[in-house]
Protein backbone atom coordinates (compact mmCIF):
# COMPACT_ATOMS: atom_id res chain seq x y z
CA UNK A 1 0.00 0.00 0.00
CA UNK A 2 3.15 2.57 0.94
CA UNK A 3 4.60 1.75 -2.09
CA UNK A 4 1.88 2.02 -4.45
CA UNK A 5 0.91 5.78 -3.07
CA UNK A 6 2.19 8.60 -4.14
CA UNK A 7 4.69 10.70 -1.42
CA UNK A 8 1.89 13.74 -2.15
CA UNK A 9 -0.55 10.89 -0.56
CA UNK A 10 1.37 9.44 2.26
CA UNK A 11 3.04 6.74 0.34
CA UNK A 12 6.13 6.42 -1.01
CA UNK A 13 5.82 6.33 -4.53
CA UNK A 14 7.80 8.91 -6.92
CA UNK A 15 5.84 9.92 -9.83
CA UNK A 16 8.14 10.66 -12.98
CA UNK A 17 7.23 10.88 -17.01
CA UNK A 18 9.45 13.96 -17.67
CA UNK A 19 10.48 14.49 -21.11
CA UNK A 20 13.27 15.94 -22.99
CA UNK A 21 14.06 17.21 -26.19
CA UNK A 22 17.43 18.24 -27.68
CA UNK A 23 19.23 19.61 -30.92
CA UNK A 24 22.03 20.31 -31.64
CA UNK A 25 24.16 20.95 -34.86
CA UNK A 26 27.86 21.73 -35.88
CA UNK A 27 29.33 23.29 -39.36
CA UNK A 28 33.24 23.43 -39.96
CA UNK A 29 34.61 24.99 -42.91
CA UNK A 30 38.11 26.17 -43.94
CA UNK A 31 38.95 29.80 -44.72
CA UNK A 32 42.69 30.52 -45.94
CA UNK A 33 43.42 31.70 -42.27
CA UNK A 34 42.56 28.46 -40.13
CA UNK A 35 39.46 26.34 -39.60
CA UNK A 36 36.57 27.30 -38.67
CA UNK A 37 33.39 26.07 -36.28
CA UNK A 38 30.56 27.11 -35.79
CA UNK A 39 27.18 25.58 -33.63
CA UNK A 40 24.86 25.89 -31.46
CA UNK A 41 22.43 23.63 -29.43
CA UNK A 42 19.04 23.96 -28.13
CA UNK A 43 16.93 21.78 -25.11
CA UNK A 44 13.42 21.94 -23.83
CA UNK A 45 12.80 20.50 -20.37
CA UNK A 46 9.20 19.18 -19.75
CA UNK A 47 9.19 17.55 -16.09
CA UNK A 48 6.30 15.84 -14.99
CA UNK A 49 6.00 14.71 -11.54
CA UNK A 50 2.44 15.35 -10.26
CA UNK A 51 4.08 17.50 -7.32
CA UNK A 52 6.59 14.10 -5.78
CA UNK A 53 9.83 15.86 -6.87
CA UNK A 54 8.92 19.50 -8.16
CA UNK A 55 6.40 22.04 -7.67
CA UNK A 56 4.28 20.77 -10.57
CA UNK A 57 0.91 20.27 -8.30
CA UNK A 58 -2.85 20.65 -9.87
CA UNK A 59 -2.85 22.74 -12.88
CA UNK A 60 0.55 23.87 -12.63
CA UNK A 61 2.60 22.42 -15.59
CA UNK A 62 6.73 23.22 -15.39
CA UNK A 63 8.56 23.88 -19.01
CA UNK A 64 11.87 25.25 -19.17
CA UNK A 65 13.87 25.67 -22.39
CA UNK A 66 17.59 26.74 -22.63
CA UNK A 67 20.04 27.61 -26.34
CA UNK A 68 23.26 28.05 -26.58
CA UNK A 69 25.12 29.10 -29.83
CA UNK A 70 29.24 29.28 -30.20
CA UNK A 71 32.03 30.13 -32.71
CA UNK A 72 35.53 28.69 -32.68
CA UNK A 73 38.95 29.49 -34.71
CA UNK A 74 41.35 26.59 -35.06
CA UNK A 75 45.02 28.23 -36.74
CA UNK A 76 48.14 26.27 -36.83
CA UNK A 77 51.51 28.14 -36.73
CA UNK A 78 55.36 27.42 -36.60
CA UNK A 79 55.31 25.12 -39.47
CA UNK A 80 52.30 23.27 -37.60
CA UNK A 81 54.39 22.86 -34.52
CA UNK A 82 51.77 25.21 -32.43
CA UNK A 83 47.97 25.17 -32.99
CA UNK A 84 45.95 28.22 -31.33
CA UNK A 85 42.30 27.43 -30.66
CA UNK A 86 40.27 30.49 -29.56
CA UNK A 87 36.23 29.93 -29.31
CA UNK A 88 33.26 32.05 -27.71
CA UNK A 89 29.94 30.50 -26.33
CA UNK A 90 26.94 32.60 -25.44
CA UNK A 91 24.27 30.78 -23.02
CA UNK A 92 20.55 31.50 -22.35
CA UNK A 93 18.19 30.29 -20.53
CA UNK A 94 14.66 31.59 -20.10
CA UNK A 95 14.99 32.13 -16.58
CA UNK A 96 18.10 34.19 -16.17
CA UNK A 97 20.28 36.41 -18.23
CA UNK A 98 22.89 36.01 -20.94
CA UNK A 99 26.03 35.05 -20.66
CA UNK A 100 29.52 34.81 -22.49
CA UNK A 101 31.95 32.23 -22.36
CA UNK A 102 35.47 33.00 -24.04
CA UNK A 103 38.42 30.05 -24.04
CA UNK A 104 41.55 30.32 -25.92
CA UNK A 105 44.39 27.80 -25.86
CA UNK A 106 47.64 27.18 -27.45
CA UNK A 107 49.09 23.39 -27.85
CA UNK A 108 52.93 23.13 -29.12
CA UNK A 109 54.06 19.99 -30.34
CA UNK A 110 58.30 20.19 -30.95
CA UNK A 111 58.44 16.25 -32.05
CA UNK A 112 56.01 13.71 -32.92
CA UNK A 113 56.42 12.64 -29.14
CA UNK A 114 55.92 15.60 -26.56
CA UNK A 115 53.03 17.76 -26.07
CA UNK A 116 53.40 21.12 -24.10
CA UNK A 117 49.21 22.49 -23.81
CA UNK A 118 48.14 25.55 -21.90
CA UNK A 119 44.77 26.99 -21.69
CA UNK A 120 42.32 29.60 -20.32
CA UNK A 121 38.45 28.64 -20.68
CA UNK A 122 35.25 29.11 -19.03
CA UNK A 123 31.98 27.67 -18.72
CA UNK A 124 28.59 28.24 -17.84
CA UNK A 125 26.44 25.81 -15.62
CA UNK A 126 22.46 27.24 -15.64
CA UNK A 127 21.21 25.54 -12.63
CA UNK A 128 19.27 21.87 -13.00
CA UNK A 129 15.66 21.49 -12.88
CA UNK A 130 16.04 20.33 -9.24
CA UNK A 131 17.94 23.56 -8.14
CA UNK A 132 15.49 25.28 -9.84
CA UNK A 133 11.55 23.71 -9.05
CA UNK A 134 12.36 21.20 -6.24
CA UNK A 135 9.80 20.48 -3.95
CA UNK A 136 10.77 17.89 -1.34
CA UNK A 137 9.45 17.26 2.41
CA UNK A 138 11.88 14.77 3.74
CA UNK A 139 10.32 15.48 7.33
CA UNK A 140 13.20 17.28 8.80
CA UNK A 141 13.33 19.49 5.97
CA UNK A 142 11.99 20.86 2.82
CA UNK A 143 14.26 20.38 -0.04
CA UNK A 144 13.48 23.85 -2.49
CA UNK A 145 14.32 24.82 -5.68
CA UNK A 146 15.08 28.72 -5.68
CA UNK A 147 14.10 30.49 -9.13
CA UNK A 148 11.12 32.67 -7.57
CA UNK A 149 14.06 33.45 -4.69
CA UNK A 150 11.07 33.09 -2.50
CA UNK A 151 13.38 34.26 0.72
CA UNK A 152 15.13 37.08 -1.02
CA UNK A 153 15.46 41.08 0.52
CA UNK A 154 11.75 42.14 0.69
CA UNK A 155 9.82 38.84 0.91
CA UNK A 156 10.64 36.34 3.45
CA UNK A 157 13.29 35.62 5.71
CA UNK A 158 15.10 32.64 7.29
CA UNK A 159 16.74 32.25 10.51
CA UNK A 160 19.73 30.95 11.10
CA UNK A 161 20.34 26.98 12.38
CA UNK A 162 22.98 28.44 14.64
CA UNK A 163 21.05 31.23 16.18
CA UNK A 164 17.48 29.55 16.77
CA UNK A 165 20.09 27.21 19.40
CA UNK A 166 21.17 30.21 21.16
CA UNK A 167 17.78 31.02 21.43
CA UNK A 168 16.43 28.21 22.62
CA UNK A 169 19.10 27.54 25.03
CA UNK A 170 18.30 30.96 26.62
CA UNK A 171 17.26 31.63 30.25
CA UNK A 172 13.63 32.78 29.05
CA UNK A 173 12.53 32.47 25.16
CA UNK A 174 11.77 35.85 25.29
CA UNK A 175 15.56 36.75 26.24
CA UNK A 176 16.13 34.18 23.30
CA UNK A 177 14.10 36.22 20.76
CA UNK A 178 16.91 38.96 20.47
CA UNK A 179 19.30 36.11 19.61
CA UNK A 180 17.80 35.33 16.37
CA UNK A 181 19.67 35.97 13.28
CA UNK A 182 17.86 36.58 10.29
CA UNK A 183 18.77 36.52 7.04
CA UNK A 184 17.95 36.50 3.20
CA UNK A 185 18.89 34.52 0.26
CA UNK A 186 18.80 35.69 -3.70
CA UNK A 187 17.18 33.89 -6.02
CA UNK A 188 19.44 31.36 -7.78
CA UNK A 189 21.93 32.36 -11.09
CA UNK A 190 23.64 30.27 -13.12
CA UNK A 191 27.30 29.08 -12.12
CA UNK A 192 30.68 30.43 -13.43
CA UNK A 193 33.94 28.91 -13.97
CA UNK A 194 37.49 30.41 -14.97
CA UNK A 195 40.00 27.87 -15.02
CA UNK A 196 43.53 27.66 -16.48
CA UNK A 197 45.27 24.98 -17.31
CA UNK A 198 48.41 23.31 -18.39
CA UNK A 199 49.85 19.60 -19.37
CA UNK A 200 52.27 17.94 -21.40
CA UNK A 201 52.75 14.53 -22.08
CA UNK A 202 55.11 12.68 -24.05
CA UNK A 203 57.16 9.11 -24.65
CA UNK A 204 60.12 8.77 -23.15
CA UNK A 205 63.11 6.31 -24.53
CA UNK A 206 60.06 4.68 -26.26
CA UNK A 207 58.95 3.02 -23.10
CA UNK A 208 57.67 5.45 -20.59
CA UNK A 209 54.68 7.66 -21.26
CA UNK A 210 53.93 10.70 -18.98
CA UNK A 211 50.51 12.60 -18.73
CA UNK A 212 51.05 15.35 -16.30
CA UNK A 213 48.49 18.34 -16.06
CA UNK A 214 47.57 21.11 -12.99
CA UNK A 215 44.80 23.09 -13.03
CA UNK A 216 43.42 26.36 -11.16
CA UNK A 217 39.41 27.28 -11.15
CA UNK A 218 37.54 30.34 -10.20
CA UNK A 219 33.62 29.59 -9.41
CA UNK A 220 31.53 33.04 -9.44
CA UNK A 221 27.98 32.15 -8.23
CA UNK A 222 28.85 28.59 -7.46
CA UNK A 223 25.46 26.59 -6.84
CA UNK A 224 25.44 25.08 -3.45
CA UNK A 225 22.31 25.10 -0.67
CA UNK A 226 21.76 26.51 2.76
CA UNK A 227 20.14 25.09 6.28
CA UNK A 228 17.72 28.00 7.13
CA UNK A 229 14.56 27.98 9.50
CA UNK A 230 11.21 29.41 9.08
CA UNK A 231 8.96 30.66 11.93
CA UNK A 232 7.08 33.39 13.87
CA UNK A 233 6.72 33.92 17.37
CA UNK A 234 4.89 35.76 20.52
CA UNK A 235 6.58 38.74 20.74
CA UNK A 236 4.78 38.61 24.58
CA UNK A 237 6.67 35.43 25.78
CA UNK A 238 9.02 34.01 23.08
CA UNK A 239 6.81 30.91 22.15
CA UNK A 240 6.95 30.05 18.29
CA UNK A 241 3.50 30.56 16.60
CA UNK A 242 2.27 27.81 14.13
CA UNK A 243 5.28 25.52 14.20
CA UNK A 244 8.87 25.67 13.25
CA UNK A 245 9.56 24.50 9.28
CA UNK A 246 13.46 24.30 8.21
CA UNK A 247 14.47 24.39 4.47
CA UNK A 248 17.09 23.26 2.42
CA UNK A 249 17.97 25.76 -0.43
CA UNK A 250 19.65 26.35 -3.46
CA UNK A 251 21.46 29.11 -3.37
CA UNK A 252 24.77 30.89 -5.06
CA UNK A 253 27.78 31.54 -3.15
CA UNK A 254 28.62 34.93 -2.32
CA UNK A 255 32.67 34.91 -2.29
CA UNK A 256 34.51 33.79 -4.73
CA UNK A 257 35.21 29.64 -4.74
CA UNK A 258 38.85 28.11 -6.01
CA UNK A 259 39.36 24.77 -6.82
CA UNK A 260 42.86 23.74 -7.76
CA UNK A 261 44.10 19.99 -8.64
CA UNK A 262 47.06 18.27 -10.84
CA UNK A 263 47.05 14.77 -12.17
CA UNK A 264 50.31 12.61 -13.55
CA UNK A 265 50.18 9.56 -14.62
CA UNK A 266 53.65 7.21 -15.84
CA UNK A 267 53.11 3.96 -18.05
CA UNK A 268 56.37 1.81 -18.77
CA UNK A 269 56.12 -0.49 -21.54
CA UNK A 270 58.35 -3.78 -22.01
CA UNK A 271 57.56 -6.20 -24.82
CA UNK A 272 54.58 -8.14 -23.01
CA UNK A 273 53.94 -5.92 -20.14
CA UNK A 274 53.09 -2.23 -18.95
CA UNK A 275 53.63 -1.13 -15.47
CA UNK A 276 51.32 2.06 -14.69
CA UNK A 277 50.97 4.19 -11.71
CA UNK A 278 48.19 7.38 -11.95
CA UNK A 279 48.05 10.02 -8.90
CA UNK A 280 45.01 13.50 -8.64
CA UNK A 281 44.82 15.63 -6.27
CA UNK A 282 41.79 17.67 -6.11
CA UNK A 283 40.99 20.37 -3.70
CA UNK A 284 37.96 23.02 -3.09
CA UNK A 285 38.89 26.29 -1.46
CA UNK A 286 35.74 28.54 -0.26
CA UNK A 287 35.58 31.07 1.41
CA UNK A 288 35.79 31.29 5.35
CA UNK A 289 32.83 33.76 5.74
CA UNK A 290 30.57 32.33 3.13
CA UNK A 291 27.87 30.09 4.68
CA UNK A 292 27.04 28.44 1.59
CA UNK A 293 27.33 24.51 1.13
CA UNK A 294 29.10 23.10 -1.57
CA UNK A 295 28.59 20.16 -3.06
CA UNK A 296 32.24 19.24 -4.30
CA UNK A 297 31.85 15.28 -3.35
CA UNK A 298 35.84 14.62 -4.31
CA UNK A 299 38.61 13.30 -2.60
CA UNK A 300 41.71 15.38 -2.16
CA UNK A 301 43.97 12.25 -3.10
CA UNK A 302 43.37 9.36 -5.57
CA UNK A 303 45.96 7.08 -6.40
CA UNK A 304 45.96 4.13 -8.97
CA UNK A 305 49.11 0.87 -9.32
CA UNK A 306 48.17 -0.92 -12.48
CA UNK A 307 49.92 -3.60 -14.54
CA UNK A 308 48.82 -5.43 -17.47
CA UNK A 309 49.91 -8.45 -19.58
CA UNK A 310 49.38 -9.75 -23.45
CA UNK A 311 50.42 -12.00 -25.60
CA UNK A 312 51.54 -14.16 -22.85
CA UNK A 313 51.92 -17.88 -23.68
CA UNK A 314 48.86 -20.37 -22.05
CA UNK A 315 50.27 -23.01 -19.83
CA UNK A 316 50.39 -26.32 -21.12
CA UNK A 317 49.83 -25.06 -24.68
CA UNK A 318 52.60 -22.33 -25.28
CA UNK A 319 50.25 -20.29 -27.64
CA UNK A 320 50.43 -16.57 -26.61
CA UNK A 321 46.79 -16.00 -26.23
CA UNK A 322 47.17 -15.17 -22.69
CA UNK A 323 46.60 -11.54 -21.11
CA UNK A 324 45.80 -10.25 -17.24
CA UNK A 325 45.28 -6.70 -15.56
CA UNK A 326 45.37 -5.98 -11.96
CA UNK A 327 44.78 -2.34 -10.69
CA UNK A 328 44.99 -1.30 -7.27
CA UNK A 329 43.16 2.01 -6.36
CA UNK A 330 43.29 4.21 -3.35
CA UNK A 331 40.79 6.92 -2.51
CA UNK A 332 40.97 8.92 0.27
CA UNK A 333 38.26 9.76 2.55
CA UNK A 334 36.06 13.12 2.10
CA UNK A 335 32.83 14.60 3.10
CA UNK A 336 29.53 13.49 1.04
CA UNK A 337 27.44 16.15 0.56
CA UNK A 338 23.52 15.53 -0.52
CA UNK A 339 20.60 16.31 1.57
CA UNK A 340 20.61 17.28 5.03
CA UNK A 341 20.27 13.34 5.57
CA UNK A 342 22.57 11.87 3.35
CA UNK A 343 25.61 14.11 4.14
CA UNK A 344 28.32 12.83 5.77
CA UNK A 345 31.85 11.30 6.11
CA UNK A 346 33.09 8.70 3.08
CA UNK A 347 35.75 6.75 5.30
CA UNK A 348 39.60 6.45 2.60
CA UNK A 349 38.87 2.82 1.38
CA UNK A 350 40.98 0.86 -1.20
CA UNK A 351 40.37 -2.03 -3.83
CA UNK A 352 41.84 -4.35 -6.46
CA UNK A 353 39.75 -5.16 -9.47
CA UNK A 354 41.50 -8.02 -11.63
CA UNK A 355 40.69 -9.94 -14.78
CA UNK A 356 42.61 -12.82 -17.07
CA UNK A 357 41.57 -13.59 -20.54
CA UNK A 358 42.34 -16.01 -23.02
CA UNK A 359 42.00 -15.70 -26.85
CA UNK A 360 40.54 -18.26 -29.28
CA UNK A 361 41.63 -16.79 -32.43
CA UNK A 362 40.20 -20.33 -34.48
CA UNK A 363 36.60 -19.47 -33.12
CA UNK A 364 37.71 -15.44 -33.04
CA UNK A 365 36.65 -15.85 -29.19
CA UNK A 366 37.59 -14.18 -26.30
CA UNK A 367 36.94 -15.45 -22.92
CA UNK A 368 37.36 -13.10 -20.28
CA UNK A 369 36.79 -13.48 -16.43
CA UNK A 370 37.35 -11.17 -14.09
CA UNK A 371 36.08 -9.41 -10.45
CA UNK A 372 36.03 -5.47 -9.12
CA UNK A 373 36.74 -5.11 -5.73
CA UNK A 374 38.28 -8.74 -5.31
CA UNK A 375 40.18 -7.50 -2.24
CA UNK A 376 41.19 -4.47 -0.03
CA UNK A 377 44.07 -3.64 1.68
CA UNK A 378 43.24 -0.55 4.40
CA UNK A 379 41.09 -3.16 6.66
CA UNK A 380 44.70 -4.77 7.79
CA UNK A 381 45.69 -0.91 8.99
CA UNK A 382 41.96 0.01 10.36
CA UNK A 383 41.85 0.88 14.21
CA UNK A 384 38.13 0.54 14.26
CA UNK A 385 38.00 -3.09 13.15
CA UNK A 386 38.90 -5.43 15.62
CA UNK A 387 42.04 -7.20 14.84
CA UNK A 388 40.94 -10.50 14.83
CA UNK A 389 38.31 -9.26 12.00
CA UNK A 390 40.89 -7.32 10.07
CA UNK A 391 41.84 -10.32 7.61
CA UNK A 392 37.87 -11.51 6.99
CA UNK A 393 37.51 -7.65 5.84
CA UNK A 394 40.41 -7.98 3.39
CA UNK A 395 38.87 -10.60 1.33
CA UNK A 396 34.87 -9.02 2.41
CA UNK A 397 36.13 -6.02 1.67
CA UNK A 398 32.78 -3.32 1.65
CA UNK A 399 33.32 0.10 1.02
CA UNK A 400 31.00 2.71 0.91
CA UNK A 401 31.21 5.33 -2.27
CA UNK A 402 27.90 7.98 -1.30
CA UNK A 403 26.81 8.38 2.25
CA UNK A 404 23.16 6.96 2.86
CA UNK A 405 23.67 4.56 0.21
CA UNK A 406 24.85 0.84 0.11
CA UNK A 407 27.84 -0.92 1.10
CA UNK A 408 29.57 -2.16 -2.37
CA UNK A 409 30.88 -5.32 -2.16
CA UNK A 410 32.96 -7.89 -5.32
CA UNK A 411 31.41 -7.73 -8.35
CA UNK A 412 32.53 -11.08 -10.31
CA UNK A 413 31.69 -11.28 -13.64
CA UNK A 414 32.47 -13.96 -17.03
CA UNK A 415 32.37 -12.37 -20.38
CA UNK A 416 32.34 -13.55 -23.90
CA UNK A 417 33.69 -11.19 -26.53
CA UNK A 418 33.10 -12.59 -30.89
CA UNK A 419 34.66 -10.77 -33.16
CA UNK A 420 33.53 -11.08 -37.07
CA UNK A 421 36.30 -11.90 -39.29
CA UNK A 422 35.68 -9.84 -42.67
CA UNK A 423 38.74 -10.07 -43.86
Amino acid sequence: EIRGKRFTEGGSLFFDRSQLAHAMGEYRFKPAFGEVAVGGSFRQYMPNSAGTIFRDTGDVVIRNSEFGVYSGLEKKLMADKLKLTATLRLDKNQNFRALLSPALSFVYTPRQDRTFRIGFSSAVRNPTLADQYLYYNVGRAILLGNVDGQFEAGRDSLITVESFNAYRSSPTLLEGLSKLDYFNVDRLRPEQVRTIEAGYRGTHAEKFYIDASAYHSWYTDFIGYLIGLSARFDQTNGFPLGGLQAYRLAANASTLVRTQGANVGISYFRKRMTYGVNYSYNELVTGSDDPIIPAFNTPRNKFNLSFTGHDMKVPFSGKPNLGFGINWKYVEGFTFTGSPQFTGPIPSYDMVDAQVNVKFPGQHLTVKLGASNLFGLTPLFDADIPSGERLDRVWDNRVRMVYGGPFVGRLAYLQLIYELDRR
